[in-house]
């Protein structure tokens, strides 16, 4: 990206923008609201800023997420059988 950019000044991510009208935002992001960004805006901006994405967790087995409940469950159990145990005898 060239020092002069126009993308320079634009500032990620934008504070507060929720306070500020769409226009204000489209002007501060160097966006049409109407056409929206053009193919070499968009190679340019996913190129200094990356791609658009959300990294998928992966996820837990269900199995492994019931027994693993099931397991804290019975180390009550376990604790207090043994608690129990050492309690006088009438």
């Amino acid at each position: 990206m060239e020092r002069n950019s126009p993308m320079n000044n634009i500032h990620y991510p934008v504070p507060d923008a929720h306070s500020f009208s769409t226009e204000e935002i489209c002007k501060q992001l160097n966006a049409n609201s109407d056409k929206g960004l053009s193919d070499s805006d968009v190679k340019n901006r996913q190129k200094e800023f990356g791609k658009n994405t959300i990294d998928e967790k992966k996820r837990k087995n269900p199995l492994l997420i019931f027994l693993l409940q099931q397991w804290h469950c019975l180390s009550f159990f376990r604790t207090g059988s043994m608690d129990l145990q050492f309690l006088p005898s009438s």
